[in-house]
């Protein structure tokens, strides 16, 4: 066999592609209704997709070359209170304490 015909990945057939095509609009469509059942009335959207940069200072005060930089998915307010809405699509919803160790929440913290 030729080197390049024994690495070659093969094509899937039509048909199986377009099945994919299907489900993973299907699987779309059920995320985007996930949202939609989540939304608060309560909330009123103040940003979308807000870009930060935080300076990070060392322990003798002095600030670091390069900041934290990242962005907000959603900012809220509810009862004259900003929240920030961070949309996961995950197959699993994160444990009970897993916020409470993630460095993407405590950098959004510190923001």
């Amino acid at each position: 066999m030729a080197r390049s015909q024994a690495h070659r990945i093969p094509r899937a057939r039509p048909e199986s592609r377009a099945r994919s095509r299907v489900r993973y609009a299907e699987k779309g469509r059920a995320m985007v209704g996930l949202l939609v059942d989540s939304i608060d009335k309560d909330e009123r959207v103040i940003q979308v997709n807000e870009p930060f940069a935080v300076t990070l200072i060392s322990s003798s005060g002095a600030s670091l070359e390069a900041p934290i930089v990242g962005e907000f998915d959603l900012i809220v307010e509810k009862e004259q209170q900003r929240l920030i809405v961070d949309l996961k699509t995950a197959a699993r919803k994160w444990a009970k304490n897993q916020a409470e160790k993630s460095l993407q929440a405590t950098v959004y913290g510190y923001a």
